[in-house]
C-alpha cells in the first residue's frame, strides 16, 4: 500500500515550525520531515534514524518513525514497535508513531489508531487525529469517535475538526446516515457560531437534499449576519446537488 499525505486537512497550512510539527504527521511532504530531523541534528541514515527512535525528544521519535515508514524500512518495524510501546506519556506522539506502523502495513499500527479514536481518556484533538489517520489509510471504523466529539459540546475546536471529517465517511449504512444527519442538523443550533458554520459546511458536503428545510430554518433564525451569509452559501451548494 502506498500512503500519500493528503493535500488538504483540518489543520492550518503546514509550515516547518515546532508547534505544528509536534501536533500532527498529516500533510507533511517527505522533504519537510527530513528538514525537521536535520534541524535536530539527526543523520538521515538507517542507523541515525534507529537511534532517533530512542531520542528524549518525542518530536524526534515520531519524525524518525515517519521517515523510516516513508523509506519502506520494514526491517525497522521491531524498533518502531518498541518506540510505540514506550511512548505512553505523550498520546499524540503515540498516535503519530502508530501511523508509521500502519503505513508499513503492521496490524499493531491500525489497532493502536482505532483504539485511540474511541478512547475517552484522550483529549478530543488526539482522538480526531487518530480518526483522520484511519481515514487517510482507507479505514472507516472511527465514525463513533468523530460523532462523540461533536455531541460533547465542550470543545468547539474539536467539533469543527470532527465536522471536517464527517463527509469522508462514505458509504454509510442507512442507520449511520440517519444518525449523522440528525447530529449535523442539531448542531445548526449550537451556541458557538463557528460550530454552526461548520455544521452547515458538513451538511452541504454530505449532500443530503432532505436536509434543505432544516438549513433554511437555521438561516431564518440566525441572528449573526456573517454566519447567516455562510449558511446561505452552503444552502446554495446543497440546492445544486443532485
Amino acid at each position: 500500500m502506498r500512503f500519500r499525505f493528503p493535500l488538504c486537512v483540518f489543520t492550518s497550512g503546514f509550515f516547518l515550525t515546532s508547534a505544528l510539527l509536534i501536533g500532527s504527521a498529516r500533510n507533511q511532504p517527505l522533504a519537510t520531515i527530513e528538514a525537521a530531523l536535520e534541524s535536530h541534528h539527526v543523520e538521515l541514515t538507517k542507523t541515525g534514524l534507529l537511534n532517533a527512535l530512542r531520542d528524549r525528544d518525542p518530536e524526534v521519535r515520531w519524525l524518525a518513525a515517519q521517515k523510516l515508514a516513508a523509506d519502506k524500512a520494514r526491517d525497522a518495524v521491531p524498533a518502531i514497535r518498541e518506540a510505540l510501546d514506550k511512548d505512553w506519556s505523550v498520546p499524540q506522539n503515540r498516535v503519530n508513531i502508530a501511523l508509521a506502523l500502519a503505513q508499513l502495513e503492521v496490524s499493531k499500527g491500525f489497532e493502536t489508531l482505532e483504539a485511540a479514536c474511541v478512547d475517552p481518556g484522550l483529549n478530543p484533538s488526539t482522538r480526531l487525529l487518530a480518526a483522520g489517520y484511519m481515514l487517510d489509510l482507507g479505514k472507516h471504523s472511527c465514525l463513533k469517535g468523530v460523532m462523540d466529539a461533536i455531541d460533547a459540546h465542550d470543545d468547539p475546536g474539536a467539533q469543527m475538526q470532527a465536522f471536517s471529517l464527517l463527509p469522508r465517511y462514505e458509504p454509510l449504512s442507512a442507520g449511520e446516515r440517519t444518525m449523522v444527519l440528525q447530529l449535523v442538523v442539531k448542531s445548526l443550533a449550537d451556541p458557538t457560531s463557528a460550530v454552526r458554520m461548520s455544521a452547515a459546511t458538513a451538511l452541504a458536503a454530505i449532500g443530503d437534499r432532505g436536509s434543505l428545510e432544516a438549513l433554511r430554518s437555521a438561516i431564518a433564525r440566525e441572528s449573526e449576519s456573517a454566519v447567516r451569509e455562510h449558511l446561505q452559501l452552503e444552502l446554495r451548494i446543497l440546492e445544486a446537488r443532485k
